[in-house]
């Protein structure tokens, strides 16, 4: 999966959240993509929602 793509949903899941970033979103923000997506790249995704994050 595209990264641009997990970094849209991301954002859009934090959003949803309405919560600072911390590091603590990740395994949700995770858990969520992993719902959507079977085909999900665990360790890319990880990469990119930390990125994400640390923005």
């Amino acid at each position: 999966m595209a990264d641009y793509i997990i970094t849209k949903e991301s954002k859009a899941i934090l959003r949803d959240l309405s919560m600072q970033k911390s590091e603590n979103l990740l395994c949700p923000i995770l858990r969520v993509l992993q719902m959507r997506h079977s085909d999900l790249d665990i360790q890319q995704a990880t990469r990119v929602i930390r990125t994400v994050l640390a923005d």
